[in-house]
């Protein structure tokens, strides 16, 4: 008998240059697991039937990424303890028909954190840019550094209000628009900057310039960036390429309950990525 493969996912909004097919096509090989991994591009008011879609054709698993990772928690049937906490979800199961959500991308924040950048805990001040589903993971990622204060940069300050009321009750959380973001980091001392958003605003580009400038950490969230930069600040400065594969690992853990070698993968994407 001819066993098909089990299929797994993306789904989001401009993944043409998504590494996650690399990514698991290399897991599936090393492994010798029966798999396939397709991007899923989906507009607005896709998101619903998608994930109908995904229960009638039997597909094994998704990741979600901008801008669904918020939205999604509503069409499923259940959420892990973690993505509950959080209010996001960048990996679906589906578990005999029933879409349980999860969320594997703090793992991956807290990491480069710790293998990356080297963040101490009880760093004095953190500067976290944008309030989606990826700023979500950063603030529990933050839990377990303990900063004294997180100022929230946004170009909704409401949406910044409101994620502000999910950060531990021992930090100092403040917020603001994002087009003061440059000049707050020009005029005072700080530990790190994340950029949680998926764009390319001059704004930000430019205060995560200066706040190098100014020996701060920084950690952009997106991969395939200056590889200029990387060199440049290579002891302060990370891009999402770590981040997103020690989540991935975390998914196929979850997927498959096999502990795959992150530092592995990276080097091997080091190797594989666009210069």
């Amino acid at each position: 008998m001819i066993t098909q493969p089990k299929i797994f996912g993306l789904i989001g909004k401009s993944i043409s240059s998504s590494l996650s097919p690399v990514i698991f096509a290399y897991l599936f090989k090393k492994y010798k697991i029966k798999a396939e991994y397709h991007l899923f591009p989906l507009e607005n008011n896709q998101l619903e039937s998608a994930l109908q879609g995904m229960r009638v054709l039997g597909i094994s698993g998704i990741n979600v990424t901008a801008p669904y990772k918020e939205e999604v928690t509503k069409f499923l049937d259940g959420l892990d303890g973690l993505a509950k906490e959080i209010g996001a979800v960048n990996l679906i199961c589906n578990q005999n028909g029933k879409l349980k959500g999860f969320n594997t991308d703090w793992i991956g924040i807290k990491r480069t954190l710790q293998e990356r950048l080297q963040l101490e805990e009880s760093p004095e001040k953190i500067i976290l840019i944008g309030a989606g589903g990826a700023a979500r993971a950063c603030l529990r990622a933050f839990k377990f550094f303990q900063p004294s204060q997180i100022l929230i940069f946004n170009r909704s300050v409401e949406k910044a209000k409101t994620l502000a009321g999910s950060a531990d009750s021992r930090t100092r959380v403040e917020v603001a628009e994002l087009q003061k973001v440059e000049r707050y980091i020009k005029e005072n001392g700080i530990s790190l900057v994340i950029n949680a958003t998926s764009g390319k605003h001059p704004i930000i580009k430019r205060g995560l310039l200066q706040a190098l400038t100014k020996q701060a950490k920084v950690f952009d969230l997106n991969y395939n960036l200056d590889s200029v930069v990387n060199v440049r600040f290579r002891k302060q400065y990370s891009d999402g390429l770590y981040m997103l594969v020690c989540q991935a690992v975390e998914t196929f853990r979850i997927w498959f309950q096999i502990e795959a070698d992150p530092e592995t993968l990276y080097r091997y994407l080091i190797r594989k990525r666009p210069s």
